[in-house]
């Protein structure tokens, strides 16, 4: 036994594991809890505001990148000047002013199981991390020993070029490098595991996404044309039975996409089809992935990807996860309907039973749940409904296990958040000072009290400052 957590009466609870201590003592494993209460958002309140003079300020060439932790309260960001700043809602005031390589970011985020670590990595430069508890200046990490498989953060001749990176619930950050490489940092022992040839991919890694078990985590990873799968990841170790999935060649065209749209499912014959098994190679008929999520249960991997010969043409495929995960099969795909209705991010809303989409167009957006073991029929909900016109061009949108979706869109006022429960139903609208640029959603932190105990949301803005509202 490693610990014990009261639980109070619910319906219905889900258990996560958000973080052990795995360098050989026992730390503190926590619930997360799902009592399938109605979602419940209050009147908007603005937390914290940050203006450009304060240091929020890009071009478009390099956009903000902002993190926002809900358990610490505290706003991270880089600026155009590849500067990193960290401001609290205690005091409102710059808390962290850390100069940084002059290199695109490609990856900002607090880890999920405490909100205390923060990453980052730069495009040929590393990866950096700074935790909240030692408020020391960032710590780079540009590059690591070749001959030991875990060791502790240091520095060598051998530096990486982060493509992208993900975090666990468990406290683990994998990082994808350009050369298909990748590396797994432990906030917990503050140690690094580096793949076994076995998980190595022949191209740049572009996405990846950890399926957060506490009997059976493992992590997929995505290059080009070609996603694997860890069946375990114990440690933090790469298994050696990864095994890679591939879709296969596919050179149909889908009706509902219109030309240029590559269908896996038509490919396969049926969505009841195993994908092939095969070494990574290009295939010019086939997709090239940019995004990956395992649906919270680890049952589904939703993938964001486009036709090689039509990056514009995105599209997101629906696998099932099946046979100790060793299989995908292909249950869902959406191409959109038009060409104002091309999906561009996704999420998944109640565990693993709908999968959130969010398109756009040249002055639109909508937003459609897709049920994996649907067949598209009028019981999935969309908005706005059919007929009736959008407020603007949709900018980005993000999901919540709770359920609650929010869509971004750049109106002629300026800008406009919309707030939906699961179903869609439009729950609240905040008018927003300017064109929205990105945005960071989090659902109440364990334990949460106060402010700790509401959803949050904080957005960048194309002219540049960034702000936190309570929800």
């Amino acid at each position: 036994e490693i610990t014990r957590v009261p639980l109070p009466h619910l319906a219905a609870v889900d258990i996560a594991l958000v973080r052990v201590n795995r360098s050989g003592g026992y730390g503190a494993a926590v619930a997360e809890l799902s009592s399938g209460k109605p979602l419940e958002i209050g009147t908007p309140t603005e937390l914290l505001r940050v203006n450009p003079d304060e240091g929020a300020m890009h071009t478009r060439l390099e956009p903000l990148r902002h993190a926002w932790s809900p358990e610490t309260q505290q706003l991270a960001f880089i600026n155009s000047n590849t500067e990193l700043y960290i401001f609290s809602t205690e005091t409102g005031k710059c808390m962290l002013r850390n100069p940084l390589p002059q290199a695109p970011c490609t990856f900002l985020r607090w880890d999920p199981g405490t909100g205390k670590t923060l990453a980052l990595t730069l495009r040929g430069n590393g990866v950096g991390i700074w935790s909240v508890e030692s408020g020391a200046d960032v710590k780079m990490w540009t590059g690591m020993q070749a001959t030991d498989s875990l060791m502790r953060l240091s520095a060598d001749s051998k530096s990486f070029d982060p493509t992208s990176a993900c975090w666990s619930r468990a406290g683990q950050l994998a990082i994808g490098m350009s050369d298909g490489s990748f590396a797994v940092w432990d906030s917990v022992s503050s140690q690094v595991s580096t793949p076994s040839r076995s998980g190595k991919h022949k191209a740049g890694i572009t996405a990846g996404d950890w399926i957060d078990s506490l009997f059976a985590p493992a992590l997929a990873l995505a290059s080009r044309d070609t996603i694997k799968i860890s069946k375990g990841f114990e440690t933090a170790e790469w298994g050696a039975t990864a095994i890679k999935l591939k879709l296969g060649r596919a050179s149909s065209r889908n009706s509902l996409g219109g030309d240029g749209v590559t269908s896996p499912l038509s490919k396969l014959g049926s969505s009841s089809s195993s994908l092939i098994l095969r070494k990574a190679r290009t295939d010019p008929e086939g997709l090239e992935f940019i995004d990956l999520k395992f649906s919270s249960g680890g049952k589904y991997l939703a993938v964001l990807a486009y036709p090689a010969h039509s990056p514009h043409a995105k599209q997101i495929v629906v696998y099932e996860v099946q046979d100790s995960r060793e299989t995908l099969v292909a249950v869902r795909e959406y191409v959109g309907n038009s060409e104002d209705d091309r999906p561009f991010a996704m999420g998944w809303v109640g565990g693993d039973h709908s999968l959130m989409t969010f398109s756009q167009g040249m002055d639109t957006g909508c937003v459609r749940a897709i049920i994996p073991t649907g067949s598209g029929s009028s019981s999935e909900p969309s908005w706005p409904a059919d007929g009736e016109p959008s407020p603007g061009r949709m900018s980005t949108g993000a999901c919540t296990a709770t359920g609650l979706v929010v869509a971004l869109f750049d109106t002629a006022g300026g800008g406009l958040a919309v707030l939906f429960d699961a179903k869609l139903q439009v729950l609240s609208r905040i008018t927003l000072p300017g064109v929205p640029q990105s945005m960071s959603l989090h659902a109440p932190p364990i334990g949460g009290a106060g402010v700790g105990s509401c959803h949050t949301m904080s957005v960048s803005f194309e002219a540049g400052g960034v702000q936190v509202w309570k929800l």
